[in-house]
């Protein structure tokens, strides 16, 4: 079996190839230049990656997520992960009979996902490579694709969050399903430091200054600055139908992220989105 290397482009859609240093997945791509600063530091932190499951034990959004995605994806097939992390759902989606592939940039995650699935005795596709660039995966052959967590949201520039959607509904069969979870910029609204950091950001905006929405998280995690683009709901469902999909679902989150937002202002100034749309 022939490894891929940096850069390498076309159909290599396979069983993974040689360990790669640090991991049993097949590396296909450096980053893309286009990315935030910040996000190269993000994904070369060990320490984050290490303590990620730890960090999230608690977090009740990672366990509606994966109840959402049981009511939303087919009743299985192929799975492909964007932005894997450390490979909960390709655990979960692997013990529930799916054929998984994740897709990461963070070495240090996909080592952890590659041990976890191991352990587990569960069988996974990791590829090291850039969501931006999808290529060597074969068009059509997934039935469906998730993008969770924000890691939209880690992208900057709107033209960009489009190519990735645009390269995940590439890889979708007709009938796949894309499902994408993103935080709500409006949920700001909520505080009122929030309404003045959103007044603010518009301000700037109209002086030529960055989008509203984009936000620097100082020192996440005691480890690094972190870009994050927050959405508003009309923005996510536009970069989801100019990529040629059709919304099956939308789901506002409450507070805690373990439910769907109630009542008309919590559904406006919800936690996050996550959005289901079908390939036609």
């Amino acid at each position: 079996m022939i490894e891929a290397s940096p850069g390498a482009t076309g159909s290599i859609d396979g069983p993974p190839g040689e360990p790669a240093p640090g991991g049993q997945w097949r590396l296909v791509s450096a980053p893309h230049r286009e990315h935030h600063p910040s996000f190269y530091r993000y994904i070369a932190s060990e320490t984050l990656a290490t303590r990620y499951d730890r960090h999230f034990r608690d977090n009740e959004l990672f366990e509606y997520d994966k109840t959402l995605l049981e009511q939303v994806l087919p009743s299985g097939g192929r799975l492909l992960d964007l932005g894997c992390g450390t490979g909960r759902h390709l655990e979960h989606f692997a013990r529930s009979g799916w054929r998984v592939t994740g897709v990461d940039l963070s070495e240090p995650m996909l080592q952890e996902a590659a041990v976890k699935l191991s352990g587990a005795k569960l069988e996974a596709r990791l590829y090291r490579a850039d969501i931006l660039d999808l290529s060597f995966l074969q068009p059509g052959s997934f039935d469906a694709a998730i993008c969770m967590f924000s890691t939209l949201g880690m992208i900057r520039e709107a033209e960009l969050r489009q190519r990735a959607v645009c390269q995940a509904a590439k890889c979708l069969r007709p009938g796949g399903v894309f499902v994408a979870h993103v935080h709500n910029r409006l949920h700001f609204l909520k505080w009122i430091e929030g309404r003045r950091d959103l007044f603010e950001a518009f301000v700037r905006r109209l002086g030529g200054g960055q989008p509203v929405g984009d936000c620097v998280m100082s020192n996440y995690r005691g480890e690094v600055d972190l870009y994050l683009h927050n959405f508003t709901l009309g923005e996510l469902l536009g970069l989801v139908r100019r990529a040629g999909l059709k919304i099956i679902r939308t789901v506002p989150l409450n507070e805690r992220r373990n439910d769907e937002a109630r009542g008309l202002f919590n559904r406006i100034m919800a936690n996050g989105f996550i959005v289901a749309a079908e390939k036609r």
